[in-house]
């Protein structure tokens, strides 16, 4: 949420898993609200904001 990313990309970069796990990851958090449904780049909005 701080970095105010969400994509398959950058969480395999920063978390070490796989194109599969994080796209699994990025579906869960979008049930929970905190990020948006993907855009027609594979980003993400996220929801959650940090204060």
């Amino acid at each position: 949420m701080t970095e105010q990313r969400a994509t398959v990309g950058w969480l395999q970069g920063v978390l070490a898993v796989t194109e599969e796990q994080a796209g699994v990851l990025l579906d869960l958090l979008e049930d929970q609200g905190v990020v948006g449904p993907a855009n027609d780049l594979g980003g993400r909005s996220v929801l959650w904001a940090t204060e």
